[in-house]
C-alpha cells in the first residue's frame, strides 16, 4: 500500500476533498462508462456476498448504487424493437454513440463491423472483421469517431472516423505499428491501451511499447488515426506500470491528463510542459483508474492491506482553482448548528454536518449583512466556520444556490478568538 510521508499531509488533505466515496469492498476492478459519461459499471468481490456488478451515477452525482444487469453495459437500453430489426442485429451486442445517432455492432451473418445510422435509417458494412464475443467501443465525446477494443488483448479492427454527418463520409484505418522520428512504436487495441478518441476524430490517445532501441519502453501518446506519421510522443517512462490511464482535457484542447507515477499530470500536446495537478493520485496510491469519455469525471480505485479496496469518484475541474465544479445538490442537505461556549460576545462557531458519501462545495452568509463564505466539506464529516455576532444573527448555508439550513444563534457568548471570513 502506497504511504503517505509527512510532507505530503497537506497534499493527501485536499485529495481527500477531491474524492467522493462511491464503494468499499474486497477487490473493485473492472471499471466501465457509459459512452455519454453519465455513469459507470464496475466488478466487485466481497468475501461474505460473493461477486457483482453495481452502477454509479454521475448526473446527478447521487450516489446512489444500483443493482443492474451490465452483461451489455447498457449499450442497448435505447434501441427500439423496430430498430433491432432494421439493422438486423440479432442477438449482437451494440454500442450507442454518445449522440445516439449511431449505432455499431459486429453482424452475426458477416462477422465484420456494422455502423447503422438511427437519423437516416442507413447502415453501412464496413468489411472489417470484429470479435463479437470480445466487444467494446471507445467513442470520441460527439460521436463522430471510434475506436474498437477488446477486454484482453489483440486488433480487432482499426480506426473509423468523418462520419459526424453522413455514413458515406467514413474514413478506416489501421494504427498496430506507428513511428515518432526515428522512434517505432506498437500500440494494442485494448482497454489497457486505449484511453479515448480526440474530439475532432483524428487522434487516438494511448499507452504504447517502444519497438525500438532508442524508443521509450512505454510512452503516452496521440496517434494521428488518418496519418500516423503526424503521431505525438506525450510522455516518457521507464516501465508500463508507470502510466495508469489517460485523457484529453475537456478544458484545454491543446492539454492531456494522465495518472502517472508522478500523481495525476497535465501534459501540453504542443509545447515540452508538464504541471504535477495532485501527486497523491499516482500508480503507487491508485490500482485502477478510467476517465470518462468527456474527460470530466475520474473514477479510481485504492487498494488498501486492512480494509480492502475504496471506489472514489473525482470530477476533474476540481485540480484546477479557475473553473468550477458541478458539485450536485445533496441527496440529503448539510445540517447547521451553532456552537457556543462563553467569554466572548464578538464572534460565534457554526457547525456543519455531511451525511453524505461525497465531499459539497456550499456557501454561507449572515442574513443583512455582508459575511459570507465559501468551504468544501468531505464526506461523512463536519466542518466548523466563524462569524462575528450580529443583532439578528441568522445564518444559512446554500450548495448551488439551494438553501440547505438556516439557524438563529442569538446574542449568545461564544468563545472564538479567530477573525472571521468576509
Amino acid at each position: 500500500m502506497y504511504a503517505i510521508s509527512a510532507q505530503q499531509n497537506l497534499s493527501y488533505a485536499q485529495t481527500k476533498l477531491r474524492l467522493r466515496l462511491v464503494d468499499q469492498q474486497t477487490i473493485i476492478d473492472a471499471i466501465e462508462w457509459s459512452n455519454d459519461s453519465r455513469y459507470f459499471y464496475y466488478a466487485y468481490q466481497n468475501a461474505s456476498v460473493g461477486s457483482d456488478y453495481m452502477e454509479a451515477t454521475v448526473y446527478p452525482a447521487t450516489n446512489i448504487l444500483v443493482r443492474s444487469q451490465v452483461l451489455d453495459l447498457g449499450f442497448t437500453k435505447n434501441l427500439s424493437t423496430e430498430e433491432k430489426l432494421l439493422f438486423q442485429i440479432g442477438s449482437a451486442q451494440v454500442s450507442i454513440s454518445p449522440n445516439n445517432r449511431y449505432a455499431v455492432f459486429v453482424s452475426p451473418n458477416s462477422h465484420t463491423f456494422i455502423i447503422g445510422d438511427r437519423q437516416t435509417r442507413t447502415l453501412i458494412d464496413t468489411k472489417i472483421v470484429g470479435d463479437s464475443s470480445d466487444f467494446n467501443i471507445i467513442w470520441n465525446s460527439i460521436g463522430s469517431a471510434f475506436v474498437p477494443v477488446l477486454s484482453s488483448s489483440g486488433f480487432p479492427g482499426g480506426f473509423y472516423t468523418g462520419f459526424s454527418q453522413n455514413l458515406s463520409l467514413l474514413k478506416t484505418s489501421q494504427i498496430g505499428q506507428f513511428s515518432i522520428g526515428d522512434m517505432i512504436f506498437d500500440i494494442l487495441q485494448s482497454k489497457q491501451y486505449i484511453y479515448q478518441v480526440s474530439k475532432n476524430g483524428i487522434f487516438i490517445l494511448g499507452k504504447a511499447s517502444g519497438n525500438t532501441p532508442n524508443a521509450a519502453a512505454t510512452a503516452l501518446v496521440m496517434i494521428n488515426g488518418l496519418d500516423t506519421n503526424q503521431s505525438r510522443l506525450i510522455a516518457s517512462f521507464t516501465g508500463e506500470q508507470e502510466l495508469l490511464t489517460g485523457s484529453f482535457s475537456p478544458y484545454d484542447e491543446n492539454k492531456v491528463l494522465a495518472v502517472t507515477k508522478n500523481g495525476l499530470v497535465e501534459y501540453s500536446t504542443i509545447r515540452s510542459e508538464s504541471k504535477v495537478l495532485d501527486e497523491v493520485l499516482n500508480t503507487d496510491w491508485a490500482t485502477n483508474a478510467v476517465f470518462s469519455p468527456d474527460g470530466k469525471w475520474l473514477a479510481v480505485v485504492h487498494n488498501t492491506t486492512q480494509d480492502g479496496a475504496y471506489l472514489y469518484l473525482a470530477e476533474s475541474a476540481t485540480f484546477y482553482p479557475d473553473i468550477a465544479t458541478s458539485t450536485p445538490i445533496s441527496t440529503t442537505k448539510l445540517q447547521l448548528s451553532s456552537i457556543c461556549p462563553a467569554n466572548s460576545t464578538e464572534f460565534q462557531s457554526w457547525n456543519v454536518q455531511n451525511p453524505n458519501l461525497y465531499s459539497v462545495s456550499f456557501t454561507w452568509n449572515v442574513v443583512g449583512t455582508q459575511q459570507q463564505g465559501s468551504e468544501v466539506i468531505a464526506a461523512k464529516s463536519s466542518l466548523i466556520f466563524k462569524t462575528q455576532i450580529v443583532q439578528n444573527n441568522v445564518v444559512r448555508i446554500l450548495v448551488n444556490g439551494v438553501l440547505q439550513d438556516e439557524k438563529s444563534g442569538g446574542n449568545v457568548q461564544c468563545s472564538v478568538t479567530a477573525t472571521p471570513k468576509r
